[in-house]
């Protein structure tokens, strides 16, 4: 069987019946071995995920180098805000923030009005999105997806626009071939050359949320503006955060999520130098009205601002998780876990596998942790990434812990590597170029598929599933229906 992709199209197309050059087969490079495409890639356990954390990845070199000339200091804030008293995610969290609803044109009408400000010193208040905003595409436009979240067989939102860029946000409702383009008028950049990338979690049908990167980076004077509906993206609301204009070396929102239609949170990527990954944490209590900082470089009370931030999940208003990707820092992988919304944070340290009861003694290898799934305050999954060195090769292996009691204790299974995704309480997947699939909750894995791209993956059960498939710059929107043994390509383009 091969491993590209048979074309989903609503028309003939005269080359289907001759091999495509591009996914399907024959062709002489995609049906033998070659060294990016077939087989297990080198790097395949590592996410292909979140557009932003690559793109804070891709600016890390400029961010040390930048600390350097400031002799590694933390970054300092041009000026200073006072947060609010008790910053705890069941409060209402005010802030200065201004709230418009705005229906999707490309011309839309702003008249917004303020909210009360914060007690302390205010912010100045946030100023309307001005300039045009991103036009939305014409009907019958081909695009390119680059991230999907898909609700059922039919209906599901979705990032991506023209040339691979991510800025537009889309929905579906056949199924992924066509695509309604509903992005907010989030102003458009500058300078084209530099498109700016969206971020987002969908709830549902009706409730969504979005927040634009800006990849000009460096010092900024921009509003960021979180944009929100709950109306299936026919009108949008935002709010406007003042405090990107406080960080010198930028501001790359990141791992925003809502657990609920009131209560989210979201990370902001603010520097890095020193295996420290500055960041600010803010939430949400009020469906993304206002948003409180509780974290941030300057105000950090669990000194959480070493090492990457590789993922965030909540289970309620106040449990959650962060973990942490060191890189060899330090000897013994570790997480955080908070009680009271973000707000303060707990360092838990992982016990070895009992198997390799020494593998954090060697002085010739690292492990870090990722994908945390929480299931309830005290049940959680999450994944221990390991690599170790020798002098012929570079060796690679993963590892699910299991709490039931939020990280006393743990069971220890071997992990095939890559996203973890379940779909239900037992059935979960294992999503790297080999995708694997376990019907007990992680405790044991069966090989369903071996592809040769990069995937980033949305299931809805067990059977029917997408992924934004990658490799070498080629972007492909794919989809299964038998549990990933075979997949097919669709050819997104914009509904009327």
């Amino acid at each position: 069987m091969s491993d590209g992709f048979r074309p989903i199209s609503d028309e003939p197309h005269p080359n289907w019946d001759e091999p495509r050059p591009m996914w399907d087969e024959p062709h002489p490079t995609w049906d033998e071995p070659h060294p990016t495409w077939d087989g297990l890639h080198p790097n395949s356990e590592r996410l292909f995920d979140c557009e932003v954390t690559m793109l804070f990845k891709r600016f890390l070199p400029l961010f040390a180098a930048l600390l350097l000339l400031l002799a590694c200091g933390v970054p300092t804030a041009i000026t200073e805000t006072v947060a609010p008293s008790a910053p705890t995610v069941a409060q209402a969290l005010p802030t200065s923030t201004q709230t418009e609803t705005i229906p999707p044109t490309d011309t839309p009408a702003l008249s917004p009005t303020d909210t009360p400000a914060p007690a302390g010193p205010p912010t100045a208040p946030a100023p309307t999105p001005g300039g045009p905003p991103i036009p939305h595409l014409p009907a019958g436009q081909a695009i390119k997806i680059t991230f999907i979240h898909m609700l059922d067989a039919t209906q599901g939102w979705a990032i991506g626009g023209l040339n691979g860029n991510s800025d537009h946000v889309f929905r579906t409702a056949d199924g992924g071939l066509t695509w309604k383009d509903l992005t907010p008028p989030e102003p458009a950049p500058a300078d084209p050359k530099t498109p700016k990338k969206a971020i987002g979690f969908f709830m549902d049908a009706q409730k969504a949320w979005v927040a634009f990167v800006d990849t000009a980076y460096g010092p900024s004077t921009q509003t960021v503006y979180i944009w929100r509906t709950t109306d299936g993206g026919a009108t949008w609301q935002y709010t406007g955060l003042t405090e990107p204009a406080l960080y010198q070396e930028g501001y790359l929102p990141s791992d925003l999520s809502f657990i609920d239609a009131q209560h989210g949170w979201m990370i902001a990527h603010v520097g890095a130098g020193m295996n420290h990954d500055y960041y600010v944490l803010l939430a949400s209590s009020d469906g993304g009205a206002t948003w409180q900082t509780l974290v941030s470089p300057d105000n950090d009370p669990s000194n959480t601002q070493s090492c990457h931030k590789s993922g965030l999940a909540f289970a309620n208003p106040q449990d959650g998780w962060m973990t942490m990707g060191c890189g060899g820092v330090v000897d013994v992988p570790y997480f955080f876990k908070t009680h009271d919304g973000g707000a303060t944070w707990e360092s838990v340290e992982l016990p070895p596998p009992p198997a390799l009861p020494h593998l954090f003694d060697q002085n010739q290898g690292y492990c870090d942790t990722a994908f945390p799934v929480l299931f309830s305050a005290t049940s959680a999954d999450l994944v221990l990434n390991c690599t170790q060195f020798s002098q012929n090769a570079t060796t690679k292996q993963s590892f699910l812990y299991e709490t039931a009691d939020a990280g006393a204790s743990w069971k220890v299974y071997p992990y095939p590597g890559g996203p973890l995704q379940f779909v239900g309480s037992t059935i979960a997947f294992a999503l790297s170029r080999s995708i694997q699939r376990s019907d007990d909750a992680g405790h044991t894995w069966a090989a369903v598929k071996t592809v040769n791209w990069d995937g980033q993956f949305s299931f809805i059960d067990a059977q029917i599933a997408w992924a934004v498939a990658t490799d070498n710059g080629q972007v492909a929107l794919v989809t299964t229906a038998n549990g990933g043994s075979f997949w097919q390509e669709i050819k997104p383009k914009v509904a009327p």
